[in-house]
């Protein structure tokens, strides 16, 4: 990955960000441009050293500086910047180009079990309508991503998003001390990851890393999720009259969401969210509250939630001969799944389902996979193509709540989609929306080029 600074830094003001050892760069030297790959190597950039679970960027280092490029590195060779921990460093560094946009006046960060990418989505949307506006790219919220999307800001970025995300506890904890959120934001708990940090409450402390980084601003919460480290908290909820932030929901069907809002500082009065999915309008309340709080006005919120796009959401749609399909498996949670189901439930028309494994469960994994056969059937999804390693859990979740073992099919093989994808094109429900769902790695996306044509 590349991204050009919009800032060029020296590198003194390098080594004044990360506590780096110049050897043997010349002080003058204009770094304008981070690279992590060395195949994208351009003059005048910076190679970040990191490694991966396959590989190590140390290992390139004789590559960056035969082209003629700095690297900051843990290596203690010529033409490098060493530090300790070239991670620590690059979050180090993103902390001090933050002092260098002029014109940045909020910071926002936000994390939860579900809903996060959808949810800065949302908020760039509306922020949009007022601010210049910075927000993580894709899904980019790991201890690399964060870091790159602040040093990609353009330099006259006043209000920045970024989503922060997780795998064991003190990463977000590092992300918030990165950036010194002035809003941060807490959209739910859920099971995610919770084969890793071992339980809910672990996940949860994990969630609340957030207000680590923060000196004062507001922590916006669930009213299920109360913060125990933090005074300045909003709660916000769509059923519980006495949140801070109170969203009233009027009417809410496969057309989208009727609501009310009372706020901190305005209300909304009959708005209507035309996207569909109760999941869905919780991630708009999020943003709604912190537009609210942040001194976005009535007009420009309402504009935006008129005007915001399908595409805003994580899955995609795609047309068939037979069936329409909602490709929604770059990533998965019980508490996703459900979400989608009663989505699709909304709709009112047939629907199959396409479900793969949720991954990094654990020791849950078996129960959390029956549950969600559990919700299949209950969902009333017509049939279910159910694959990989845990499938089987799923079938016996599904038939144990009455769905009909013939509407039930299950592969375990991932490498290779194409029995999966014969029985999906062969044995769907003729008119129904198939939606799939499964953890990214499953890479069930693959399944759609097998539709093209015979579906």
């Amino acid at each position: 990955m590349r991204c050009e600074l919009a800032i060029p830094l020296s590198i003194s003001e390098i080594q004044d960000f990360t506590g780096a050892l110049n050897i043997g760069i010349a002080e003058h030297t204009l770094i304008k441009a981070i690279c992590t790959d060395t195949r994208e190597i351009c003059d005048g950039d910076i190679f970040v050293a990191l490694n991966s679970e396959s590989d190590s960027g140390e290992n390139y280092i004789e590559e960056a500086i035969s082209k003629g490029v700095t690297s900051l590195s843990t290596r203690n060779t010529n033409g490098v910047l060493k530090v300790d921990n070239v991670c620590e460093a690059l979050l180090n560094l993103a902390s001090g180009y933050l002092g260098k946009l002029s014109n940045l006046n909020n910071i926002i960060a936000l994390t939860g079990s579900v809903g996060k990418t959808t949810t800065k989505n949302m908020l760039k949307c509306i922020f949009a309508t007022t601010f210049k506006t910075h927000s993580t790219r894709g899904n980019q919220n790991n201890l690399i991503g964060v870091p790159l999307t602040v040093l990609s800001a353009p330099s006259d970025t006043e209000v920045l998003i970024c989503e922060c995300g997780m795998n064991q506890r003190g990463e977000i904890s590092r992300l918030s001390k990165c950036l010194s959120p002035s809003l941060s934001i807490i959209t739910n708990v859920g099971s995610s990851h919770i084969g890793m940090l071992g339980s809910l409450e672990e996940i949860f402390k994990a969630k609340c890393e957030i207000a680590d980084g923060m000196s004062g601003g507001y922590l916006l919460h669930p009213t299920t999720v109360l913060i125990p480290n933090y005074d300045n908290t909003l709660s916000i909820s769509n059923s519980d009259e006495n949140a801070d932030l109170f969203f009233k929901i009027i009417k809410q069907d496969a057309n989208g969401t009727l609501f009310t809002y009372r706020g901190k500082n305005i209300d909304i009065e009959m708005c209507h969210f035309h996207l569909p999915g109760a999941h869905t309008f919780n991630c708009l309340t999020y943003a709604i509250a912190t537009a609210d709080i942040l001194g976005i006005g009535v007009d420009k919120i309402e504009y935006a939630i008129h005007n915001m796009p399908f595409d805003i959401l994580r899955f995609k749609e795609y047309k068939f001969d037979t069936a329409s399909v909602l490709d929604d498996s770059y990533n998965a949670s019980y508490e996703s799944i459900v979400g989608d189901l009663n989505m699709m439930r909304e709709r009112g028309n047939p629907f199959d389902v396409v479900i793969g494994d949720i991954l990094e469960l654990g020791e849950y994994s078996e129960s959390i996979h029956y549950n969600v056969g559990l919700a299949i059937a209950n969902s009333g999804a017509k049939k279910a193509f159910l694959i990989g390693k845990y499938a089987n859990y799923i079938r016996r979740g599904a038939q144990s709540a009455g769905m009909a073992e013939s509407d039930v099919y299950v592969h375990y093989e991932t490498d290779n989609l194409i029995n999966p994808a014969n029985d999906i094109i062969n044995k769907h429900t003729i008119g129904a929306t198939i939606l799939i769902k499964a953890s990214h790695k499953l890479g069930l996306d693959r399944l759609l080029t097998y539709f093209k044509g015979r579906l």
